[in-house]
């Protein structure tokens, strides 16, 4: 409990200024909302559909205020459609009295207090009523429901269901959203697990940096507990996760998912024409102290990365494809900030033949979001930051995106793309000229839509990503928040591209025939006969669900109960097979094409 009411005093200052400025959604928006829906036959990430023709479903309601509380840019909640019938609207049983209901609910059911925003929307055939939930401040999480405790009725949205979070979950997430982690002792380690060397290299980079910071003649004990990288418990001075990340002699060995992997596949895919997992031509873990780590990661990329020509002035060199300050900050900022609380999962590099994906445990932290990372700073680990910044590693505040965004910008590359999931977050660097001759020849094929450049270029970026969210779009352009909004609507318009969910959670793709297709299946086969084809599916889908393998497979979405079955069957074999990882329970379950920790 005392961890859950702890407060941080800057995030706290900068979630109120957003509390005090949220703009609820305007009727426009929901009726854009309900069309969505019933386009796309299914719910989103961040709205539930509600019959409530009869009444309101208390129970459910709740976990879904839990879960969409607990989802960084909260959620929506939308009464009077009928799933069964292909989201149709078909009303609620009194508006009214529905919101006044929520609203109790919202207020005396959770912990903390919900306050939610309502949008009415008026049909021929019944009225829509939209609840907005909001996100709970960091300092407040997990929102759960009262009567349930924080135990049994804390609830995290995956995928587009609801699901209640476990013990193991409940503290992984606890530890996500902390900036104190680093400083919990590890009470199985000595400062014999520390190497002297290091901590006098440390003492000494801050000579160098700071002659005067009086640190020359102050014993290890201090430099320590100075830096909170040890703790004092009586008379025994305790290493903490930062002191060992720092400075430990073997960090894996107390903190076994404190590394890097790197691996490097043939193709775009770790997914082989095959079906097969695809043969990795390189595999390595990097373990260590924070400081070799990302030396070494640096390095073993560089090491595997092709190169190309350059012409400058009267001369040819040959160049990386990717500039290495882009990999050095991208990485830094990987184990700098990742969040060490989720002790199974490694920061996770792979290399492709276009692009490098680096993945690392834990959501942005703080007040960054997606929309704001180039500027916005928080600091999940400061202990470690501040180390790093000793050290060399982290020269410069607040201008690491920035930067990376002009690098690959003056290569002519395409900018880097972030990419946030409920447990963590994706650099994806790209070696592809975003406006190379091959892509200024797709984009003519548009040039009747009357598009401006930034919208352009928006498609290129759709075209070699495959998705967009509105920072995206302010990065590529240099434009500002509602300009993006007005210029992505204008697209959308166009039927070129496709908006997925709503508001703070909204991302956007390609139209179909525009976007990346689907893997070739079998023609008249059974799912059992077909395995590598659904391992497939689920590589282009993930996570996939089972209706959403089966509708692939069978092409079309109107299946049977049978049919249903007859692919799951076929995805719980794979899975204690080991070539899919499961996610979730029952409804919410979700598969993964090989490994995902």
């Amino acid at each position: 409990c005392k961890l859950v009411h702890k407060t941080r005093k800057l995030v706290s200052v900068h979630r109120t200024r957003l509390e005090g400025i949220r703009v609820p959604m305007d009727t426009d928006e929901l009726a854009r909302l309900v069309d969505q829906l019933a386009l796309q036959g299914s719910e989103l990430q961040d709205t539930e559909v509600k019959l409530a023709g009869q009444g309101l479903p208390s129970t459910s309601v709740l976990e879904s205020m839990s879960a969409f509380a607990n989802r960084r840019g909260g959620g929506v909640i939308v009464f009077g459609l009928d799933e069964a019938a292909g989201y149709a609207v078909v009303g609620v049983y009194d508006a009214a009295r529905l919101q006044e209901e929520m609203a109790a609910l919202a207020s005396d059911a959770m912990e903390p207090p919900i306050r939610l925003d309502f949008t009415l929307l008026e049909r021929e055939t019944g009225t829509v009523v939209a609840a907005e939930v909001p996100e709970c401040p960091d300092e407040r999480k997990p929102c759960y429901i009262r009567s349930k405790g924080l135990a049994n009725g804390a609830y995290r949205r995956v995928g587009n269901t609801n699901r209640r979070m476990t013990a193991e979950e409940l503290a992984q997430f606890l530890g996500s959203l902390r900036d104190d982690f680093e400083a919990e002792p590890v009470r199985r380690a000595t400062l014999e697990d520390l190497d002297a060397d290091a901590i006098e290299r440390y003492r000494q980079a801050i000579i160098d940096r700071q002659p005067d910071s009086g640190v020359r003649h102050a014993s290890v004990a201090h430099l320590l507990r100075r830096g909170g990288f040890a703790v004092e418990e009586g008379q025994r001075l305790i290493p903490t996760v930062a002191g060992l990340l720092v400075f430990g002699d073997a960090p894996e060995d107390f903190l076994p998912r404190a590394v890097v992997t790197v691996t490097q596949f043939e193709g775009t895919t770790s997914v082989a024409s095959s079906g097969a997992t695809s043969r990795y031509v390189f595999d390595r873990e990097i373990t260590g102290r924070v400081r070799d780590v990302i030396v070494s990661t640096v390095e073993t990329l560089m090491s595997r990365v092709g190169r190309r020509a350059q012409v400058r002035g009267l001369w040819r060199e040959e160049v990386p494809e990717y500039p290495e300050a882009v990999i050095r900050e991208a990485v830094t900022n990987a184990v700098a900030h990742r969040s060490y609380a989720y002790r199974g999962t490694a920061i996770r590099i792979r290399i492709f033949s276009d692009r490098i994906e680096i993945r690392s445990p834990g959501t942005l932290f703080g007040t960054v979001t997606l929309e704001n990372i180039e500027h916005e700073q928080s600091t999940r680990n400061p202990r470690l930051a501040a180390a790093l910044r000793e050290f060399g590693l982290m020269e410069q505040r607040g201008t690491g995106v920035s930067m990376m965004i002009a690098e690959m910008s003056r290569q002519g590359l395409a900018p880097p793309a972030f990419e946030e999931s409920d447990t963590s977050f994706q650099v994806t660097l790209r070696n592809a000229h975003l406006m190379s001759p091959e892509m200024r020849e797709w984009l003519a094929r548009f040039a009747s839509h009357d598009l401006s450049e930034p919208q352009m270029l928006a498609l290129a970026y759709l075209r070699l990503n495959g998705r967009m969210v509105n920072g995206d779009y302010q990065r590529i352009n240099s434009v500002d928040g509602p300009t993006a909004t007005r210029d992505l609507r204008g697209l959308v318009e166009t039927d070129l591209v496709q908006m997925h969910g709503t508001r703070g959670g909204a991302f956007y793709t390609l139209r179909g025939q525009d976007g990346p297709a689907l893997p070739t299946l079998p023609v008249g086969h059974r799912p059992r006969d077909s395995r590598e084809a659904i391992v497939r599916l689920v590589a282009h889908l993930q996570p996939a669900s089972r209706s959403a393998v089966a509708k692939a497979f069978y092409g079309r979405d109107d299946l049977t109960d049978s049919e249903l079955r007859a692919v799951g069957d076929v995805l719980q074999e794979l899975a204690r097979e080991g070539r899919l990882v499961p996610r979730g329970e029952r409804k919410g379950r979700v598969y993964f094409a090989g490994d995902r920790g």
